[in-house]
């Protein structure tokens, strides 16, 4: 088969600009290369998603997707809500001819509707989600029908692979991430404490992300090494619990005395090379990662990267040389390394350029290539009704 004519849709349930979907463009980026790929997307999705499809002029259309939930209600919707939007995936993938059905998460149960209506249609299912992030029984039957429905199913790191059942099917592969443009951070050969540090703390609004770890440590840092300012940039997604949650966090950073030294911001949507060069630290203190977009993305960006060892980070941190990795609520050695940090250019600069060569050779392209070229190649050598019956 021609790769101009392997045609590819990618689903993502996402309500608003997450690591997941920000990992799917970045994935359709670079598969557009070779094929033709769009989007499926929330109808229920904030701006920002549609925004960032624009921007990358990568087309989509709309379906209502309902993720299921412990309230009642959503419970009695979910499966009559499921069952009208495969009809309305069908028709979609019929009128495109769509060759592979990419799921950017395994929740998603509209791979296995796709399965249904359009038996000849490759599934490539993502696993994103820590298992311990999830009721252990959902975990269990979102990956059972994943593994019969796909044809590979991808984890995201070697920690999550670790942690799902052996299958012939699961492989792991890191997503694919664009160079950013070059940026060479100015070398500070000095070992006293710039007065305008800043300190970045990239996540969205969510109990269980790191922010208030991320403020105890801070507060402890100052008291060697004040002046510094830790700058939190992410959306509430417009749920009422998010919301809840950031006002606490003001209110907490208010109650501890550190207004002037903690700035809450909203989300950005794109964050370039040039928004990274602000920043001198990068923290992402999360409780549970599948791997960390915001690690990845700091360290592309040549931001050294303090990370809590909650399973995506440890392998992509080599603790002392790419970055520090501390123990989740350990905010006295966090405040130790924010101070060292703060106060040693010349460690930031080096830990920045060993981040760089390491993150660059984890996340070469090559190996997610290769298994859409096998898919591409299989469709025309054996036909999309055979393959799909294997």
């Amino acid at each position: 088969m021609l790769a101009s004519t392997f045609k590819i849709t990618i689903v993502d349930s996402s309500r608003d600009l997450t690591g997941a979907f920000i990992a799917a463009i970045q994935l359709a980026s670079l598969l557009r290369k070779h094929y033709q790929v769009d989007f499926i997307i929330n109808s229920r999705c904030a701006p920002a998603v549609k925004a960032a499809l624009h921007r990358e002029r990568l087309s989509y259309n709309e379906l209502p997707i309902l993720e299921l939930s412990r309230k009642p209600l959503s419970i009695l919707a979910y499966i009559p809500r499921l069952i009208a939007n495969g009809l309305r995936l069908h028709s979609l993938l019929r009128s495109r001819a769509c060759d592979c059905f990419i799921v950017n998460d395994y929740y998603n149960m509209l791979g296995l509707i796709a399965k249904i209506f359009s038996p000849s249609t490759f599934v490539v299912t993502y696993v994103r989600l820590l298992p311990e992030a999830s009721p252990r029984i959902l975990h269990i039957i979102w990956l059972q029908v994943s593994l019969v429905i796909s044809y590979r199913v991808v984890a995201v790191s070697k920690s999550l692979s670790s942690k799902l059942v052996k299958s012939k099917k699961i492989v792991q592969l890191y997503d694919s991430h664009q160079k950013p443009t070059p940026f060479t951070r100015p070398t500070s050969t000095t070992s006293t404490l710039s007065q305008c540090l800043r300190i970045l703390y990239l996540s969205n609004y969510i109990p269980g992300k790191g922010h208030i770890m991320a403020i105890k440590s801070f507060s402890l840092s100052l008291k060697t090494t004040p002046g510094v300012q830790l700058c939190f940039y992410g959306s509430t997604m417009g749920l009422k619990k998010n919301q809840e949650y950031k006002q606490y966090l003001i209110q907490l950073v208010k109650g501890m005395g550190l207004l002037e030294n903690v700035h809450f911001n909203g989300q950005v949507e794109k964050p370039s090379a040039n928004f990274f060069s602000d920043f001198d630290i990068s923290m992402m203190l999360s409780e549970r990662e599948s791997l960390s977009m915001v690690v990845v993305e700091s360290m592309l960006n040549n931001l050294p990267v303090i990370a809590t060892k909650c399973g995506g980070p440890e392998e992509l941190i080599e603790d002392g040389y790419t970055g520090y990795l501390v123990s989740l609520g350990d905010t006295k050695y966090t405040a130790y390394l924010i101070s060292k940090l703060a106060c040693d250019g010349m460690h930031r600069s080096s830990l920045s350029k060993a981040a760089l060569h390491s993150i660059n050779e984890k996340f070469h392209p090559s190996a997610t290539l290769e298994m859409y070229s096998t898919l591409a190649n299989k469709t025309y050598s054996l036909g999309r009704q055979e393959i799909a019956s294997k």
